[in-house]
């Protein structure tokens, strides 16, 4: 392995371990719901339809949560967050935690219908976790840790998939790896359903984009190519992108013969036919989305109406574009009932992604474009448009009702998060935009830039953190040893 790659992996890894133990539980988007599906499929029950919180795992919900990520300190009567239920006085600890326990066995699970391929690959290692002695809150922890592996595989495959599709061209090679290791994404901080995207999507798109090369490599391959589209599918339904480059590279690549194609075909619809099969056996509906919506209280809405959405403005379009490219770059994570990442990065993020895509998008038009390179691009431009349809679609199809996100008031659907498989597609637009617009420098003078924003925005997403390093809830002040997870019950 070349040194450069594994530096840049193990810092990305760092990065999420560092980030994943200084933010106590839960995270604010829906880490509970998430952690609940892991346990659950950890202990053999796959949900069947939508269901109550596991009154086990809630056990551990209840103890180790902390109020810091929506509640402001002025919320409570004392003027501060209160001190965790571990560190109180025996009688209080017990009334706090049988309240808390209360008003999560009433909760319905909202991720009950999801995809798999996440919660059982995190059943797994949470099994292992348990196997090696983690019980209670640092189990929870160990969960959570099983993103450090995941983003330092993303920043490999980045290095030896550049490197193989765009020989020459160290700024792909190089870059990719370097904005990976540094991207700000919180939820890779967090237990969710999202953190295999980026790996699964990238890994299917360059196998994809791979059987458009001359000479076109096997039908066993192609079935394989198939096959990883699929489990990015079965991690998280938005991957369904998948097909769009998909379908831009077998439309454009040269051959490939039909028996190949067919093996890609099935290789990618076989197991989400049956995963789909399942969820129509036990909900009457392909996806499981329709009990999810319904339970939200969201509803369809006319024609009329949805071509009536602020989204068809110039500040709704441009409130949703900003919105949806800063929480795709730095999450959504609240603290204290505020966005705790957001700053002056934000106008980094909006202005250098459309600034580079679209310039990405018009080199295009060259004639002396390397035929992979083109491809890859439009493979790209495809999976994004893939993904921002999806998102557009949901914010314009549905009245939210009550809900309070999206609400009516603000009828968008903008979280980058859902979006996270564009990742490696992104970042190949990202840095072709980048070369275009910087054709007059060496390849030495782009990487410096490169490493310079990757350098700030790295340090950027941990100075984010200080506040979340004091908590007294986190992984850095849990009590020592198993006796606080025994006491309450806490597998």
């Amino acid at each position: 392995m070349d040194r450069f790659a594994a530096a840049v992996a193990a810092a990305a890894a760092l990065r999420v371990l560092a980030g994943s133990a200084a933010l106590p539980f839960f995270h604010s988007t829906d880490e509970q719901a998430h952690y609940d599906m892991v346990f659950k499929y950890a202990h053999g029950h796959i949900p069947r339809r939508l269901e109550r919180h596991d009154p086990r795992a809630n056990r551990c919900v209840a103890l180790y949560g902390t109020y810091e990520f929506l509640n402001p300190p002025s919320s409570f009567d004392q003027g501060s967050i209160p001190a965790p239920i571990w560190a109180r006085p025996a009688g209080e600890a017990a009334a706090e935690f049988r309240d808390r326990l209360d008003r999560w066995n009433a909760r319905v699970d909202i991720e009950s219908t999801r995809p798999p391929l996440y919660y059982a690959a995190a059943a797994l290692w949470y099994s292992l976790g348990r196997a090696l002695g983690q019980r209670g809150g640092d189990a929870l922890y160990w969960i959570r840790f099983l993103n450090a592996p995941v983003i330092a595989l993303t920043v490999l495959l980045a290095y030896y998939s550049m490197r193989r599709h765009f020989p020459g061209e160290p700024l792909y090679r190089l870059g990719a790896p370097l904005f990976i290791a540094a991207f700000p994404q919180d939820v890779f901080y967090a237990i969710s359903n999202d953190v295999l995207s980026a790996l699964l999507f990238g890994a299917a798109f360059f196998m994809l984009l791979e059987t458009s090369r001359q000479p076109s490599p096997g039908a066993a391959f192609h079935g394989l190519a198939g096959f990883v589209a699929a489990l990015a599918i079965l991690a998280k339904w938005t991957n369904v992108a998948i097909l769009a480059p998909a379908a831009v590279f077998m439309i454009l690549s040269r051959g490939g013969g039909a028996s190949r194609r067919a093996a890609l075909i099935c290789g990618a619809a076989i197991p989400v036919a049956l995963w789909c099969s399942w969820v129509y056996h036990n909900q009457g509906a392909l996806l499981g989305e329709t009990a999810t919506t319904a339970f939200a209280g969201w509803t369809p809405k006319p024609l009329t109406q949805i071509l009536h959405h602020p989204l068809f403005t110039w500040r709704g379009s441009t409130y949703f574009t900003s919105a949806f490219l800063s929480t795709f770059w730095r999450g959504e994570l609240q603290w204290h009932g505020r966005s705790a990442t957001a700053g002056p990065l934000d106008i980094f993020y909006t202005i250098s992604s459309c600034a580079l895509v679209a310039i990405a998008a018009l080199s295009l038009r060259r004639r002396n474009l390397p035929r992979e390179e083109r491809l890859a691009c439009l493979g790209a431009l495809a999976a994004m448009a893939a993904f921002v349809a999806q998102l557009v679609w949901a914010s314009i199809r549905f009245d939210f009702g009550p809900y309070p996100y999206p609400s009516r008031a603000a009828p968008f659907l903008i979280s980058g998060r859902l979006a996270l498989g564009m990742l490696l597609p992104f970042l190949i637009l990202y840095l072709r935009g980048l070369k275009t617009l910087t054709a007059s420098w060496t390849d030495k003078t782009r990487i410096y830039l490169c490493a310079t924003c990757c350098a700030i925005i790295f340090a950027s997403g941990i100075y984010s953190l200080r506040p979340m390093i004091a908590s007294r809830y986190n992984w850095l002040h849990f009590p020592a040893g198993p006796a606080v997870a025994a006491a309450f019950r806490c597998e």
